[in-house]
């Protein structure tokens, strides 16, 4: 089943290493079931189908996560759509998510896609 390889506790460290593992949790998450479970319960062609169907782009992919990323993103193209200065084309795959952490991004670089997206960002009266 699932073995954590005799080394006791530190499963974060392999789960961070071990992108298929990271999945069989995902899914073992989003199916209501223990990871040991889903795979013993889902042979590796299965397994590898649920893989590519997770790699969709979430207008497609319905899986938990991505289904929130896709609201999020069509509520962001909705509010750029009305308050954006009609200048920038937009469209809501612009605003799914591609993988880059929060973390990754500076203020700045936050900052300067917002005065793209919306102008300059003054206080226009």
């Amino acid at each position: 089943m699932w073995s954590s390889g005799g080394r006791g506790r530190g499963g974060g460290k392999k789960l961070r290493a071990n992108p298929f593992r990271r999945f069989v949790f995902d899914l073992a998450s989003e199916l209501g079931m223990s990871p040991g479970e889903v795979l013993a319960k889902h042979d590796s062609n299965e397994l590898t189908e649920w893989m590519a169907y997770a790699t969709l782009p979430p207008n497609i992919c319905i899986l938990g996560h991505k289904r929130a990323d896709a609201r999020m993103a069509r509520l962001a193209y909705f509010i750029v759509s009305l308050l954006g200065d009609g200048k920038t084309p937009v469209k809501e795959t612009d605003f799914f998510f591609t993988g880059a952490t929060i973390a990754e991004a500076t203020p700045e670089q936050a900052v300067a896609y917002f005065q793209a997206l919306f102008g300059s960002g003054g206080n226009e009266a």
